[in-house]
């Protein structure tokens, strides 16, 4: 069950992992959901810099805007994000100390609330551009090396704290990364016909896989998600060579999945 707006979703929901966001969760929340028998997921950013967090004050300016840049029309903007309401989010520069800094300070705030597991998003920043390396300054000319360092970092820092962690898209990095993850989050892998690489690196490995599906993408078109079999909000796919159950798929604006193969170990 995903719920990063609300912060209040029912115990008794079909699901046996609820992914909630990390600041918008209280502690009694998330325990009450360990009580009934779930796994909690806490949800982050640790790619952009977004505006609204309790946490921005900790965020030196250079981490996402370039020092004299007027940061309110910043080229490290992510997308529309400062036009279509809720405030600002601005790629960030992950090399500098800094960022890790804050990073685990939030991954120590996931354990303190009592969270299993966490999901850093926009881990992929350094494909934003051509995906291979950023070649435009909007994601800071991250390399992919660059990336494949600070999404192992994520790893080591969550595990250090006996957390779980997923990996969270970054597609093109999957088979490099399956070690160092205990699972995976993914959005539309079947509408980019990408889900087969989850099979070898995650299922393959008793690792679980959590797909999200969206109706419709930002431009209104339907997307390909309908190879899907089962009934209500999970679907079991067969897609790209998935047996059926090897995959857990959500599709949006549905209310609960289940997730299998789900399993945290302390490091």
């Amino acid at each position: 069950m995903w719920d990063l707006e609300h912060a209040s979703i029912p115990t008794n929901l079909n699901a046996q992992v609820y992914v909630v966001d990390l600041f918008n969760t209280t502690p009694t929340k998330i325990q009450e959901y360990k009580n009934a028998g779930k796994k909690v997921v806490c949800y982050f950013s640790a790619g952009t810099y977004e505006d609204w967090r309790d946490d921005v004050n900790q965020f030196p300016q250079d981490t996402y805007c370039t020092p004299g840049e007027n940061c309110a029309q910043s080229v490290h903007i992510l997308g529309d994000w400062c036009t279509s309401g809720g405030g600002c989010e601005w790629w960030l520069d992950h090399r500098k100390p800094a960022v890790r800094t804050v990073m685990t300070s939030r991954m120590q705030l996931a354990k303190d609330k009592g969270c299993d597991a966490v999901e850093p998003d926009n881990v992929d920043g350094y494909s934003h551009d051509d995906e291979i390396n950023c070649t435009d300054q909007a994601c800071w000319g991250l390399t992919a090396a660059n990336q494949l360092d600070y999404n192992r970092w994520l790893a080591t820092t969550a595990h250090s704290l006996c957390l779980g962690i997923a990996l969270k898209n970054d597609v093109d990095q999957v088979a490099s990364l399956a070690d160092a993850f205990d699972f995976a989050i993914n959005e539309q892998c079947q509408k980019y016909n990408e889900c087969g690489v989850y099979k070898t690196a995650f299922t393959n490995n008793n690792k679980a896989v959590f797909n999200a599906e969206y109706r419709k993408d930002s431009g209104g078109v339907t997307t390909g998600w309908t190879s899907c079999t089962g009934t209500g909000a999970t679907c079991a796919c067969g897609e790209s060579g998935f047996a059926q159950g090897d995959l857990r798929t959500l599709v949006f604006t549905t209310a609960s999945v289940r997730y299998d193969n789900l399993q945290f170990t302390c490091w």
